[in-house]
């Protein structure tokens, strides 16, 4: 592993906190979802989510598990009606 290199789940929460709070002009996406391919409505569902420090926090840990798009994007949608 590259201990130099390496992204806590802290690191990750606060990168998802910080774009849902980014006026969606800047569409510049965070650096964790550099091998996710999401569409603009999975994006804009999990960005929604994100707007609760809680729910990033749960969508940053299912990130380790869930490897498809519409798995993650499933979830936020479910955190996001909370």
């Amino acid at each position: 592993m590259d201990y130099e290199n390496a992204v806590t789940l802290t690191a990750v929460e606060g990168d998802l906190v910080k774009w849902a709070e980014r006026d969606e002009g800047g569409e510049d996406r965070p650096t964790c979802f550099h091998n996710w391919k999401f569409d603009e409505d999975q994006l804009r569902i999990i960005r929604a989510a994100c707007a609760n420090p809680y729910a990033a926090a749960i969508i940053a840990h299912v990130m380790s598990f869930v490897t498809d798009e519409e798995g993650l994007t499933i979830i936020a949608e479910v955190l996001g009606n909370y």
